[in-house]
């Protein structure tokens, strides 16, 4: 899914809940009833196409169960 957030803070605390939420349910269920997600984050506007591409590459360096974020380079 592809969640757009008022600013960082708000994009990572809601990562972040988001992987609380699904460890609590999994805590709950039978090990082949659990999800497992990886979340990444993009921390620099871009367009939502792009945003994508870039959420889906960052996604793929996190662990199961995280979070990876990209903070924009300063120019």
């Amino acid at each position: 899914m592809l969640v757009e957030c008022p600013g960082p803070v708000e994009a990572v605390r809601c990562a972040v809940e988001v992987q609380r939420a699904v460890a609590e349910r999994n805590a709950k269920v039978a090990a082949d009833r659990r999800i497992t997600f990886r979340v990444g984050v993009n921390l620099e506007g871009v367009a939502t196409a792009e945003a994508a591409n870039i959420g889906a590459r960052l996604r793929a360096l996190a662990e199961p169960g995280g979070v990876a974020s990209r903070v924009p380079s300063a120019s």
